[in-house]
Formats: structure tokens, C-alpha cells, sequence
């Protein structure tokens, strides 16, 4: 194993040792000594098999997955693929599937021992914006849906409805926007926001942006949606109730349904937002959500409404 690669696993917390170099067993293609350099390798207290990528054919992530899995039915241990630069672009398909990683200077994706690990380099990917999946894990929060010391990442993908990687990964985006940090416990990855409540809210706000990608018309309202914009706050304020004509669904949702004719806002009966997410993925009225797709509405009334359901929110 390479020097590079002992020393970038020390910097994060995991102490490594080769066992011993290892042979393809039997069974196995002998193309596998020319794809790969293997070793078994203690990692922390953990054994496992590194197979590092040789480079000299490029490998699809179907292959490497393939390949993984065989070597673990022999070696029968975890094994853990260990590509090249070259190979950074495939660290996320390669996670979807499962496959433990390592790009040396770049990612570090090991979930049999609960550590996913960015590096600088990659925290390059992270913007000036948090992701859905960060947007809505501070959601979550300030609805009280998970708590403000969240358990585990397998906690916090249960109430957003993503993957336990995905989970992981908004951890490491979060605690790289300062909104909190991270503990690791045994195989589990705990965090801990840095406020919570109102204090959260003032703190992330610039970071979180207008769920609502596309407005569009329809004649007809689809399964699903749900009240939005003005007509949703309204009941909730001094706004004038009226007829409701807007409302919303997840782009994702919108996209599944069928026999919808998407009309011009000017002749259509009702007014259709689609989202980034479901609006009521959380809470049945996701106030928060609502404030921030009519934060830059130009209307006093409707921006004396939102600071009223601000400042009545139940932090």
C-alpha cells in the first residue's frame, strides 16, 4: 500500500497497517493480477482487502463492482477498491452501488466502518448554496423532526427519504457550512448542529434558497398537491382569503403524472409550482418552505405576513 495512502487515512483518525500481500485465489481470472495490487490491510480494528487499481485498463463502475464482489465471496472480508484521480468522476456511481473506495487525495468512502471523509479538494463541489438534502436536514430540524444532536445518518435518511450515504454526505456539507459538526461513535456518525431554533434559521437563511423551480398553469388540480404561496399563508396572517388557485408538487411528482397540458398562467385555472422536493415531504404546511419561495416577493403585504409567521413560529 502505498505511502500516500497511509498517511491521507491517518490524517483522518484511522490508523493502518498492511497485514500481508495477497495472491488471486484460485477461481479467480488471472487478468486480476494485472488489474489490481491487493493486500490485507487493518485498518483501525478492522481487516480488510485493498485492491488497488493498477491503471492499465479503465474500468467501468459495473466492472469494479463486479470485481469487489468476487473478491469478497473469496477473501471473505470487505474489500476496498483503490483507484486513481482518473477515477474521480465515478466516486458518486460507485457509492449508489456500494462499493467501498478510496481516491487518494480526494474521497474516502469506507461504510462497513461508517466513514465517508471529503478532503478540501472535494469540498470544492460543495457551493455557496446548501443542497436539497442539506436544505431539508436543517428543515427537519427546525420542524422538530429529528433533533438537534441527530443519532445517526440512517436517522436522518429515514425522515428525508433519502440513502444513508446520501445522509452522510449532507453531514459533511453541513458541518463545511458551519452549521454544525460531526462525532463519530462506533460505527455510527452522529451530528450536532451548531444552533438550534430561531438562531438556526438566521444562520443558515442565506444559505437556503427558493424551493419552487418552475411555475406553470393547469386546468385541473393533480393528485398530490398541495395549497402554496399566498393562498397557503393567508388563513395563517392578515391576508385577505380568497379563492385558492395556487398550488404546488414536486417537480419529480409532477413529472410522473399523465394527461396534464401544462397551459399559460394567463388562461389557466389554477397555478402550479414545482418544486425541489415535496412540499409536504416534512410537515403537512411547511411555513418555512413557504417563506422562503415568497421571500423576494415585492408585495409589503406579503413580506409583513411572513415576518409575522417568523416571529410566531413555534421554535
Amino acid at each position: 500500500m502505498s505511502s500516500d495512502l497511509t498517511a491521507q487515512l491517518h490524517q483522518i483518525g484511522l490508523h493502518c497497517e498492511t497485514v500481508k500481500e495477497l495472491l488471486v485465489p484460485e477461481g479467480l481470472p488471472v487478468l486480476y493480477l494485472a488489474l489490481y495490487r491487493l493486500s490485507e490491510v487493518k485498518l483501525g480494528v478492522h481487516h480488510c482487502v485493498m485492491a488497488e487499481d493498477t491503471e492499465r485498463m479503465r474500468l467501468t463502475p459495473a466492472a469494479i463492482y463486479r470485481h469487489v464482489q468476487e473478491l469478497q465471496h473469496h477473501f471473505k472480508l470487505p474489500v476496498v477498491y483503490v483507484g486513481g484521480r482518473g477515477i474521480s468522476h465515478l466516486g458518486r456511481r460507485l457509492q449508489e452501488v456500494g462499493v467501498p473506495f478510496i481516491i487518494p487525495g480526494l474521497r474516502v468512502y469506507l461504510p462497513f466502518m461508517g466513514v465517508i471523509e471529503i478532503t478540501r479538494e472535494t469540498c470544492k463541489e460543495f457551493k455557496n448554496k446548501l443542497s436539497v438534502w442539506a436544505q431539508l436536514a436543517v428543515l427537519a430540524v427546525l420542524h422538530k423532526r429529528i433533533a438537534v444532536t441527530c443519532e445517526s445518518a440512517a436517522e436522518l435518511a429515514e425522515v428525508l427519504g433519502c440513502s444513508r450515504s446520501a445522509a452522510v454526505l449532507v453531514f459533511q456539507e453541513l458541518e463545511f457550512h458551519g452549521l454544525g459538526y460531526r462525532k463519530r461513535e462506533k460505527r455510527n456518525i452522529r451530528f450536532c448542529f451548531a444552533e438550534c431554533g430561531r438562531a438556526l434559521w438566521e444562520r443558515a437563511l442565506p444559505l437556503m434558497e427558493n424551493p419552487c423551480v418552475r411555475v406553470v398553469g393547469v386546468d385541473a388540480v393533480p393528485s398530490g398537491a398541495v395549497v402554496a404561496g399566498v393562498d397557503a399563508i393567508a388563513p395563517l396572517t392578515n391576508l385577505a382569503c380568497k379563492l385558492v388557485t395556487n398550488y404546488a408538487i414536486s417537480r419529480r411528482d409532477f413529472l410522473k403524472l399523465k394527461d396534464v397540458e401544462v397551459l399559460p398562467q394567463q388562461v389557466a385555472t389554477y397555478s402550479l409550482e414545482l418544486w425541489y422536493y415535496a412540499p409536504d415531504i416534512l410537515v403537512t404546511t411547511d411555513v418555512l418552505s413557504l417563506v422562503l419561495s415568497l421571500q423576494k416577493s415585492e408585495d409589503e403585504r406579503v413580506q409583513e405576513a411572513l415576518e409575522t409567521l417568523i416571529r410566531h413560529f413555534p421554535w
